[in-house]
């Protein structure tokens, strides 16, 4: 029974790895490898220059830059408005993440996955900070 079930799943990974290996049609299909254009199969990346976005080839997988490899005045740019939208959103009682995400993505050159992470981080911090900042004030129906 053991014996089956290995057999089993070794074949399942073995049939994965054989489809997966067989056609890409764009860098999303072999992520984090890069797409043979001229093959259509999932390769090892040699270089920065063949992935994609902000990414970096980091032995043969495209990786995302580290802060001090991409920082710059992009990342300036995008800090100043990511507080100031942060800032706008918990006056107005709002989260942010409709903008933020879209932000980030263009300033800092962040695929989406990315940026919808760094904005649902950045609108925890900016909660905490907003908690933080009005748990000393009174009830308002104590006057």
């Amino acid at each position: 029974m053991r014996t089956s079930i290995v057999v089993g799943l070794w074949l399942f990974s073995f049939v994965a790895d054989s489809v997966r290996a067989q056609q890409c049609l764009s860098a999303i299909d072999c992520s984090p490898q890069i797409c043979n254009q001229t093959s259509h199969r999932c390769e090892p990346c040699s270089s920065s220059a063949e992935c994609s976005n902000n990414l970096r080839c980091f032995q043969g997988s495209c990786r995302t830059a580290t802060l001090f490899e991409s920082f710059g005045v992009p990342m300036v740019v995008g800090l100043f408005a990511a507080v100031a939208t942060c800032a706008i959103a918990a006056v107005a009682g709002v989260g942010g993440g409709g903008i933020l995400v879209p932000l980030f993505a263009v300033t800092l050159n962040m695929p989406l996955a990315k940026a919808v992470a760094l904005s649902q981080a950045t609108i925890t911090g900016q909660s905490l900070l907003t908690v933080c900042a009005k748990v000393r004030l009174p009830h308002p129906s104590n006057d």
